[in-house]
């Protein structure tokens, strides 16, 4: 956590002492901890030193203490010129705390936000001697060792410019440990929630989908900070915090990929190595990363006095402030100049009048600290008038989007949408993007012929899935099961892309987001509610609505909309009647979350829903003596890593072995119950990874 000045806090005031340190003024508080500058009492010199200490709503909790003395043991173990060095650590007056060196300057994110503010690009050499101390730090780091010798396996997780600190003298350090991980279990406030907001665009592929990251993800954000120093913009774009995970994880980089040419010889290349989606093809080492850098720093200790000139300018911000108000002046004097006096409000002039005695450190207080004014919801009700006759309402706007996400009104459909007149839903923006595709099920005529049909009475969703995916198929498979109620046939368009899914579409109002998380008790029915209430205000996007409510975190947003794909397509592999019909080449008009599923994963969540231990029993029993083999795997394509059941039972084949040995082997080590076994059989012989001798 970054020291930055706070004028005018609200909050306790700061204690006199905390054990042996003199708390002086309080710098920054984030969600978990609060920052002091304060000193050593026992100190003659009085150096400035930095006081961090849990947030008294967090002292009850084992967890946030277990996670505060981690931080200190991971910093100690530590000892770099570029790391923040822990000077002690000990629990006074019942909480933990932390002496750090203090740094004398500012964060890298202020740096950057000071010279986009005055539109003073930052020098390719002196962002690439940033990165390059950071690669030190992060070496330090990686590769620290406990008492006994043991690799601690460190995974920062936070590099983010905002943990960069830039010191007078031309220092580049890295802090704040608060979400790091090691190879000894700790937990993290990350893992508890909320210890990565605000820093979703420095998130690694592999951490945006919740898959196991390493230090290679360290590399990946360090790599970001780099480019967006040399953008002077973030590198990630999007309308809001989802549509920047799906950046990170699609591998977008755009942004850079438009400098390629402005940038020195091979410097891109390095970069796109660093920022490849998968770890594998990145750098491995902070220090080959460093090394691939190297040539374009220049001289270091140029790069060095060039720092300190830029930190001394950043931190002075009274050009800045002097340049705001004259903003802020000035278009308050075009106001009055277009708005009759009595019109003005008189708080915005008296405001503009106060601006001359405020001290910029309130100003950037205020702004930073003021609480989000209370959204205010006085919404007028909706109606539809459906074209065969008939008219729904008083109905509120949430409803209306349910009813055409389900298909329960159609595009020639009129609705009166909050009162501002009936319209065909066709000529409504804010309904059109939630239809379904007019090319697929809505039209009374398939697209086209399809290129392959299947009845499900005689082969099970899950085989035909398996088949397309095998053949790394792309297009729509569209699936009608048994009649649901008076609303007609349940239905999926499930659109595959290279074998992967990446997006399934269903008729039934059970599988919209909001029922989807209040089912998975991420939200409960009140919190919903709420955000129902207000989702006119955000455009009708539910996951921007929760969002901003502060009702549910991006990431897990993110994670949660994949599995609500999953479960779309999981409650119809029960189905043992309708049909399914597969249009090659077939792509999704609007698809606002591509899910880019593997499904290995997809495909045992079906088993799993419409299998239970019984019915995997009886679909094998007859089976019981098949010899199966594993099937070698066919290069060029990577594959992504199997579910841990279906490894099970390809490590428990080995050579080959007939089906009821598989069972005994893995049922004796207690790896797997039989029924778990089939069900991941039943996946890798319809993916094609197992097949009968």
């Amino acid at each position: 956590m970054l020291p930055v000045r706070m004028s005018g806090e609200p909050g306790r005031a700061p204690p006199e002492q905390l054990g042996d340190y003199a708390l002086q003024r309080r710098l920054a508080v984030g969600g978990t901890s609060e920052v002091f500058v304060g000193v050593d009492r026992r100190d003659a010199r009085q150096t400035p030193l930095v006081v961090k200490r849990l947030l008294p709503v967090h002292l009850a909790d084992p967890a946030m203490v277990a996670m505060f003395v981690s931080e200190a043991q991971i910093h100690r173990a530590i000892s770099h010129p570029n790391v923040v060095h822990v000077l002690d650590a000990g629990v006074a007056n019942g909480e933990p705390f932390l002496v750090l060196s203090f740094v004398d300057g500012i964060d890298l994110s202020r740096l950057a936000r000071r010279a986009e503010a005055e539109a003073r690009p930052i020098p390719i050499g002196l962002s690439i001697y940033v990165a390059r101390a950071l690669t030190e730090a992060l070496t330090a780091v990686h590769t620290a060792t406990a008492d006994d010798g043991h690799p601690l396996g460190v995974v920062h997780r936070d590099v983010t410019p905002s943990n960069v600190y830039l010191s007078l003298r031309g220092e580049v350090v890295l802090g704040d440990f608060g979400i790091a991980r090691t190879n000894l279990g700790r937990q993290s406030r990350a893992s508890m929630g909320g210890g990565l907001k605000g820093k979703y665009a420095y998130l690694a592929p592999e951490q945006v989908g919740g898959e196991p990251a390493d230090q290679r993800a360290d590399l990946f954000s360090l790599a970001v900070v780099l480019a967006e120093l040399l953008l002077g913009r973030p590198l990630f774009e999007g309308a809001g915090q989802l549509a920047v995970l799906l950046a990170i994880r699609d591998g977008r980089i755009d942004r850079l990929t438009a400098i390629k040419d402005s940038l020195p010889s091979g410097l891109f290349d390095v970069l796109s190595r660093a920022l490849a989606r998968e770890p594998a093809e990145r750098y491995q080492t902070a220090a080959e990363l460093g090394e691939a850098l190297a040539p374009f720093e220049g001289e270091r200790h140029v790069r060095r006095a060039e720092l300190c000139e830029w930190v001394t300018w950043a931190r002075d911000t009274s050009s800045l402030a002097k340049k705001l108000k004259e903003s802020i002046r000035e278009s308050s004097d075009r106001l009055r100049a277009v708005v009759p006096p009595g019109d003005l409000d008189d708080q915005a002039a008296d405001r503009a009048r106060q601006l001359d005695d405020e001290p910029p450190t309130a100003l950037r207080a205020r702004d930073r600290d003021a609480e989000p004014e209370t959204l205010r919801f006085d919404e007028h009700p909706s109606a539809v008038r459906f074209a065969r006759g008939g008219v729904a309402g008083p109905i509120a706007f949430a409803q209306v989007i349910a009813m055409v996400v389900t298909g329960e009104v159609a595009p020639d459909d009129e609705v009166d949408l909050m009162g501002q007149g009936f319209r065909r839903v066709s000529e409504i923006d804010l309904l059109v993007r939630h239809l379904p595709d007019e090319t697929t099920t809505r039209s009374l005529a398939a697209p086209t012929e399809p290129d392959l049909t299947f009845s499900l009475e005689e082969c099970a969703l899950l085989d035909v899935l398996g088949r397309l995916a095998k053949r790394a198929e792309t297009g729509a498979l569209l699936v009608t099961g048994p009649a649901r109620d008076s609303m007609g046939a349940q239905r999926r368009e499930i659109y595959l892309k290279d074998g992967k899914l990446l997006h399934v579409f269903s008729n039934e109002a059970g599988d919209l987001l909001g029922q989807t998380l209040v089912r998975r008790g991420i939200l409960n029915e009140a919190e919903l509610d709420m955000a129902l209430a207000v989702l006119s205000k955000f455009q009708g996007r539910l996951g921007d609505t929760l969002i901003g409510l502060g009702l549910i975190d991006a990431v897990t947003l993110f994670r949660a909309i994949e599995e609500q794909g999953k479960d779309r397509l999981a409650r119809a592999f029960g189905w043992r009647a309708g049909t399914a019909a597969f249009h090659r080449g077939v792509a999704p008009q609007r698809v606002e979350f591509p899910l880019d599923l593997d499904m290995a994963p997809v495909l045992l969540a079906g088993a799993e829903a419409s299998l239970p231990d019984e019915a995997a029993m009886d679909l094998f029993r007859s089976r019981l003596a098949t010899k199966l083999r594993r099937v070698r795997a066919q290069t060029g394509r990577p594959r992504a890593p199997l579910p841990r059941p279906m490894v099970l039972v390809l490590e428990g084949l080995g050579a080959g072995m007939e089906l009821r040995q598989l069972l005994l082997r893995l049922g004796t080590t207690g790896a797997l119950t039989g029924p778990e076994a089939l069900r991941a059989l039943a996946v890798a012989l319809a993916l094609g990874l197992v097949e009968e001798a």
